[in-house]
């Protein structure tokens, strides 16, 4: 038996949901009843949802003769800004930078953890943000270990500054050890003339960027 979920938005309160009541409606409806794959009936597989300041796009490779190539994607974006799941960008010393909000696999897939994590994230963005933030700082070194990756995955997480007003406070007790510390930040300037690359210069543009906002403010 086919299961058939639904996402409703309500527009008095803003919030979605995987419930209908009297006062919402449906923006997202998994299956028309046709038994079909696990899909839904839009062209190419994508659907766009735009409600206010948010805009979620949900789609799939939709790969049945190699379902274990087959992903399910929605990327959520609030005010034009995309949310990243940030705990995922950094694993064992490398930087990722995911072009998603929430990705699962054909043999995990479930809609009503799919939907409902959409609900969750619509509905409590900074709360969902600041939790993504807690799980990368745990992973990050604590000390200026791998330096590049660290600063990449910082210009990552400034994307989000203005998302709420304890997230940057959480990054800097990181951070801030680390880049105004000049026997660390002094051979990242150098490596511009060194090694000429465009990613030391970017780099370098980060780190710049992060003193200047925040040095004078700096606790004591």
């Amino acid at each position: 038996m086919v299961q058939i979920m639904s996402l409703f938005y309500d527009e008095s309160t803003r919030q979605f949901s995987l419930v209908k009541t009297e006062t919402n409606e449906c923006v997202f409806l998994t299956y028309s009843g046709q038994g079909k794959h696990i899909g839904w009936d839009e062209k190419d597989n994508l659907s766009k949802i735009i409600k206010n300041n948010v805009r979620i796009d949900i789609h799939t490779n939709f790969w049945p003769d190699k379902v274990s190539r087959e992903w399910f994607r929605a990327e959520i974006k609030l005010n034009n800004i995309l949310l990243r799941p940030i705990s995922h960008c950094y694993d064992n010393g490398r930087f990722s930078r995911p072009c998603y909000t929430i990705q699962m696999t054909h043999e995990n897939f479930n809609w009503d953890v799919f939907l409902g994590e959409i609900c969750n994230i619509c509905n409590h963005s900074e709360a969902w943000l600041y939790t993504e933030l807690e799980k990368i700082l745990v992973k990050l070194p604590q000390d200026s270990a791998n330096i590049d990756e660290q600063i990449k995955v910082l210009k990552l997480l400034r994307e989000y500054d203005s998302m709420n007003c304890y997230y940057v406070e959480k990054y800097r007790s990181h951070f801030d050890p680390i880049l105004f510390d000049k026997e660390i930040v002094l051979p990242q300037i150098e490596k511009i003339f060194t090694q000429m690359e465009p990613s030391s210069l970017e780099s370098v543009d980060v780190i710049w960027n992060y003193i200047k906002d925040y040095y004078q403010n700096i606790k004591t």
